[in-house]
């Protein structure tokens, strides 16, 4: 039973220590950097990177769902963000029509 404590322990130490050590060195960065550029940009890709792999090897129920209909309701997320700029709206539009389409077709 210690050696749990002691891996949550370490594992909470591990990430508090990184975001500590973020808040000190964020008061000294520009944000407008071309380091802040290019990890904001990395952040992104990951982000797309992880969507990606859901959208086309989905786990779960989501599994049992059509490759298309899962691209065509993220299609239209994207429409809909690119033109609203509204995260909120997108997502609830990309539901909506993913739903649509597993009732419909």
């Amino acid at each position: 039973m210690t050696d749990i404590w002691l891996v949550v322990g370490a594992g909470a130490f591990a990430t508090f220590m990184w975001r500590f050590a973020g808040i000190v060195i964020a008061r000294h960065v520009d944000p407008d950097s071309l380091l802040m550029v290019w990890v904001n940009a990395a952040a992104h890709a990951m982000v797309a990177g992880v969507m990606s792999i859901i959208l086309v090897y989905p786990v779960g129920s989501l599994a049992s769902t059509e490759l298309e209909y899962r691209l065509a309701s993220f299609a239209v997320a994207l429409i809909v963000m690119l033109i609203f700029r509204k995260l909120a709206l997108a997502i609830a539009v990309g539901i909506i029509s993913f739903i649509f389409t597993q009732t419909v077709f």
